[in-house]
């Protein structure tokens, strides 16, 4: 599977968006990151995240599982139970390709993720997880993203959706596409994210 990157930087003081890819034993995990602000420091730990997460991705084998693992190493740093630190945060998905098995996708915060078919249908994978789907308030302020120190269990309780999903091409029945596990694309399909 070939890949490659563009980012636009916008009205934006620093690149703060990161993209990484990491192979381990034929399976490769493609990552991209939307850091959250505009700073130096944003800048880097964005960039040290894309890479956390695709190494994680690819060594599990798995989006999800990946994905999960570094977004709850963050969530365990201590300092980021203090609500008045002012700490980086990115949104992430991630796609794993396990060779002989569908690929995986997960996300957190409001990044996008899509299949363009063979017969040239773009497909959404994923659903913004922000105020907007939550409370129908912001769609500018995320409730999932790397750094956030709640799991999606107790987002869940509080909102009765998961903070963060994996999916699949066929969403599972109501409002959210909660299917885990993967889909197939076919050699001229294309995934972007």
């Amino acid at each position: 599977m070939a890949h490659a990157s563009a980012q636009l930087i916008g009205d934006r003081s620093h690149q703060c968006d990161a993209t990484a890819t990491y192979t381990h034993a034929g399976t490769r995990a493609y990552v991209l990151c939307d850091g959250i602000g505009s700073s130096d420091e944003v800048e880097a730990w964005t960039s040290a995240a894309a890479r956390r997460v695709a190494q994680a991705a690819a060594r599990r084998g798995d989006a999800e599982a990946g994905l999960r693992a570094v977004y709850d190493r963050y969530a365990a740093e201590p300092a980021r139970s203090d609500p008045y630190a002012d700490l980086p945060n990115a949104c992430a998905a991630v796609a794993v390709a396990v060779p002989g098995k569908p690929l995986t996708v997960a996300w957190c915060g409001d990044v996008r993720a899509y299949v363009l078919t063979p017969g040239r249908t773009l497909q959404c994978l994923t659903a913004d997880h922000n105020m907007r789907r939550v409370f129908n308030g912001s769609r500018n302020r995320v409730t999932s993203y790397l750094g956030a120190v709640e799991s999606d269990t107790p987002q869940a309780t509080r909102t009765t959706r998961p903070s963060w999903l994996p999916t699949s091409p066929q969403p599972a029945r109501g409002s959210e596409p909660q299917v885990r596990g993967g889909f197939t694309l076919s050699s001229n399909a294309l995934l972007f994210m």
